[in-house]
């Protein structure tokens, strides 16, 4: 029984508990302009403004 549950320990998966988040704001003008939740968070690249 105790080697099952050391192999449970150990073989076990790590699952988040928690997922950071933030308010972005962004002017209803601006287009074209791509959020990423990961790494790099902005694209400008294709972005504008309209009028």
């Amino acid at each position: 029984m105790v080697n099952a549950q050391k192999t449970i320990l150990n073989d076990q998966g790590i699952i988040p508990i928690y997922q950071q988040g933030k308010a972005q704001l962004v002017k209803s003008n601006v287009k074209g302009l791509t959020y990423f939740p990961t790494g790099a968070n902005w694209d400008f690249s294709t972005a504008y403004i309209s009028k």
